[in-house]
This record gives C-alpha cells, structure tokens and sequence, in this order.
C-alpha cells in the first residue's frame, strides 16, 4: 500500500483544502485515487465554556490509509464549535474505505469570551438551574458567549457519498489542558452500531440530567409542574381532573413529595431537562395536554397542538439562609474565586455553595460559603464578588435588581365594540410589548364578568410578567374558527398598579380580518397618539 503523509496540526495548516493523496512507489500521485468528500458533523457539549475558539484539526482512519491532519473550517454554521452546536463541514480526501478511527485536536490558541452578567430569566424561557442543598431553590440564567481555549467535543459523525454509510465516534470528554486528563487531541474508535449509539447517548444524557435534577423529589419538597404551550401549572382538583392552567399561586397546583412508594405518576427526565408524567399503572401512558391546557388524546390533534414535557420548579424559592448552588450545566456551577472573580465551570461542590440572605420581598443577596462575607455582584455588566463593607445601599439595590426583576401585574382592560355580532366566544390572546421586552402571547382567560367579550362590554383581565417598562405596543390575536364568531375589538387600555396614567391601543376594526387576499388573525395595536 503506498504510504500517507501524516501532519500534526499546526498553524500552517489554517487554510488547507487540498486533499494529500498518495504517494506512488516511485514519486507522484497515485492515477487511480478517487477523490472523496466526506461530510464532518462535529457536535460540541452542553457544558459551560464548552466551546472554543482555538483551530480544531482532524486525521482520519480508514483500510486504505488516513486523510492525514486537517483543519475544520468554513462551517455551515456562522461561527464554528459553540457551546451546544453541531456543525457540518466537507473533507476531500482519496475514498480510505471503511473508517474505524479518528483522531479529534486542537491548538490551544484562541480568543476567550468573558461572561457578561447573571439574572433570573422567565420560567418559560432557557435558563440554568439554582439546585437546593439545603432547601428550595429556582432557576437563574447567566448570558454569555462561553468559547475558549479548552473544548467539550461530545461526538463526531462523518457520512461517506460513495458508499451511503455514517461512520459515528462517540467521545462526551474533554480537550483541554485545565479539565479531564489535561489531553487536547483523542483518538476516537468507530461506533459498530448508529442505533445502538444513540440509545447510549440518550440514556447517558438521562441519567446527567437526573443527577442534577433528582434533588427536587426529595421527601419533604413541594413541587410544581409548568407547561410551555399553556402558559400554566399542573392542577390536580378534588374531583379528580386535571388541567395544565393554573396560575403560580394556585393551591391545586402544588404537589407535595411524600416518599411514599403508592403514586399515580411517575416523573421521567428527559436530556433537555423536561420532564414527563407517566402513569404507574399504565406504563407508556403521560399526560398529554392541548394548548388550551385540557387533558388530550394524542391521536386527536396535530402534534403542534399537543405538549407532554413538564419543566419541574420547587416551591419556596431562596429562603433565608438556605444555602444553594448556581448550576451552569449538569455538572458545573457558579464559583467565586479568592481574588474575588466568578467562572461559570467550578465543580458542584461546598467551594461553589451560596448562602441567601433575603433582604425583602423579592429581593436577596448570595454571601459565599466558602469565602465568608463575599457576595455576589453585578456591576458594569460584570459577575463578581466584594465585600459586604464594599457594598453601599444603592450597590446592593442594583446588584439585586439584576438577580431578581421586578414582577408587575398590569391590568388590562378589553373594549368589545357596539357593532351588531360584536361579540365572539372564540380565544383571544394578548402580549403587551415595551421599551424593555414583552409578556409573551397570554390567553385572556380569567375576565371580570361572566361571559368574556360580549357586544358593548368592557372585560378586565390582569396579566403578570416582569416589568416590560414604557408600554410601546399590543398584540392581539382571535381565532375564529368562521365568520359569526368574528369579533370587533374597540380598543385595549392597559393601567399598571399604583400609577394613575393608562396606555390606550385604539383596535376599531374586526378580527380576523382579510387583507390583499390572506385572513389575518394577529394584529398589532399602537400606543395612542404616537406614530
């Protein structure tokens, strides 16, 4: 077999795209070497500062010979190797045969991100988990742009087009001289089965996820099921049903871990931290639920219709004196440094635990465990500690405004016109927008009266998000299944608690409406008397 030139990664090899073929015996290349293009897809790991911004290189193995060493670059994605990301590359090299091996690298050369700040995020929305040591805890998001010098490479899949087959090596493992054994380049072996291996990482994600997540179904814990598509809370009412409507501070909506071995559902945790509800008795049935928040059939609606993952919250959030950890992924947390800085990868250990101090309602201060009288603080768009003698009132208002927003209950009023078949029984919904963000589309389920969005009426519905600051617009959506339950919409006006002004969105006109041909069942109103 004629021999291949093997390189080692270098910086000289930034912008190679031409295959190495092999040599002949006597000089030259080789008349007869097909050339191949090989598809890479190289899937980075979940973990905090998995990704990196270092030249990542691969050589890979095959019967007939190896690719040599190549840099991946001009991937697919606009940036390559973020946290969390798989990205596509295309390789030519001479067809090597069936592949049985890798050897994954990188240079150790590349820009670092800083982490840019830490807040409590909307339970709807991503976040990182604030686990309990002692009591109950709640989720807290930390922003960043996580790429450095190290990687997680969690596998590597490479599709042949001559032979039609995907060649996969599994690694989940760190390249990087401060994590794991300090290696920057693995040697990875083919996977014999696809199937097989994705079985293995589903269930090694699972059993990640339960690790972190199993703290919550301690006995004595009160928990709480939450539902993206409804917006709502499980609620287990005395008659038995069951809907996923209820708002936070519903009683039915809080399920008290016993310890007992008599359940009716089992919670199964999914890689992506959700969960499902499995009944006991019937294993393979969950509970499955409309967008109205209704138990459901899965066989009787389209599956965009439909939601089985539950995000689990324990209730009794940041107690005083509990001590927490501010995960960052399933095995890292938020540190504090001795000289004070934060970093996002400590292990989930006592150096990483925080203790509360509430200072009142909806606001409290993380002091450090294991350097006393530090406290976390963010300042200037930076995450770090000080001490409490550093820190004058107006400080510690700030750093608590980032960690815990303030929750406004805006009070929304709905005008139904006066027009004849004004009124309509079909679901509206609603998201208010401000200079600061928006409520999301919320369901006007709850009104004042009896019977919702009659000719003439005005309905009060309140709405409970994070201050969205100066209100800018609103977004109304009906959908009327036909046409006698259109609905006219006078105007919405929205008052927030201990102001006296009001933002008026003047509507006057029907929903939905037809427009160059297309039925439009959103529109977006203007805040009066601006352009």
């Amino acid at each position: 077999m004629a021999p291949f030139r093997v390189f080692k990664p270098s910086r000289s090899l930034q912008h190679a795209s031409a295959p190495l073929l092999p040599e002949e015996e006597g000089g030259g290349l080789s008349q007869s070497a097909t050339l191949t293009v090989y598809e890479v897809h190289v899937a980075t790991g979940e973990h905090w500062n998995a990704g990196t911004g270092a030249s990542v290189y691969i050589s890979i193995y095959g019967e007939k010979g190896d690719s040599g060493s190549r840099q991946l670059f001009q991937s697919k994605s606009s940036f390559s190797f973020l946290r969390g990301q798989t990205d596509t590359f295309s390789l030519e090299a001479v067809h090597l045969g069936d592949l049985y091996k890798i050897v994954m690298g990188h240079d150790g050369v590349g820009p670092v991100f800083e982490v840019h700040s830490l807040g409590v995020d909307s339970i709807a929305r991503n976040h990182l988990l604030c686990s309990s040591i002692s009591s109950s805890s709640s989720f807290v998001k930390v922003l960043s742009r996580d790429c450095g010098n190290g990687w997680f490479l969690d596998d590597v899949i490479i599709k042949d087009p001559v032979t039609n087959r995907e060649y996969t090596f599994f690694c989940h493992r760190w390249l990087d001289q401060g994590e794991d054994d300090g290696k920057i380049a693995r040697e990875l072996h083919v996977m014999d089965n696809s199937i097989i291996f994705a079985r293995q990482k589903l269930e090694l994600k699972r059993k990640e996820t339960w690790a972190a997540e199993r703290w919550k179904f301690m006995k004595g814990n009160t928990l709480q099921f939450y539902n993206r598509l409804t917006g709502g809370f499980v609620r287990l009412h005395p008659d038995g049903t069951v809907d996923a409507i209820g708002e936070k501070t519903d009683k039915y909506g809080t399920h008290l871990v016993t310890g007992g071995a008599c359940t009716e559902l089992r919670v199964l945790y999914q890689h992506d931290r959700c969960a499902l509800l499995e009944s006991a008795l019937v294993p393979g049935c969950v509970v499955i639920v409309d967008h109205h928040g209704k138990i459901a059939d899965e066989s009787l609606a389209g599956y965009a219709d439909l939601s089985k993952e539950f995000v689990v919250f324990v209730k009794g959030v940041f107690l005083n004196s509990a001590v927490v950890l501010l995960a960052t992924s399933l095995c890292q947390a938020l540190c504090l440094q001795p000289d004070g800085s934060c970093t996002g990868v400590g292990s989930q250990s006592e150096k990483s635990y925080w203790k509360v101090h509430k200072i009142s309602s909806g606001i409290c201060m993380f002091e450090s465990v294991k350097n006393a009288r530090m406290y976390l603080r963010i300042k200037d768009g930076q995450c770090d500690g000080t001490s409490v003698q550093a820190l004058s009132f107006p400080s510690l208002s700030q750093c608590a405004a980032y960690l815990v927003p303030s929750i406004v209950k805006y009070y929304v009023d709905v005008h139904t016109g006066q027009l004849k078949q004004a009124e309509t029984e079909s679901e509206v919904s609603l998201c208010l927008c401000g200079e600061k963000g928006d409520s999301g589309l919320r369901l006007l389920d709850k009104s004042n009266m009896p019977v919702k969005f009659q000719r003439g009426q005005t309905d009060t519905f309140q709405v409970e998000t994070v201050s969205l600051g100066k209100l800018q617009k609103v977004l109304l959506h009906c959908e009327a299944s036909e046409e006698s339950q259109y609905w006219y919409c006078e105007k919405v006006v929205v008052r927030e608690p201990g102001t006296a002004s009001e933002s008026v969105f003047t509507c006057e006109r029907w929903l939905p409406f037809m427009s160059q041909g297309i039925i439009h069942s959103k529109i977006e109103l203007y805040l009066e008397g601006e352009d």
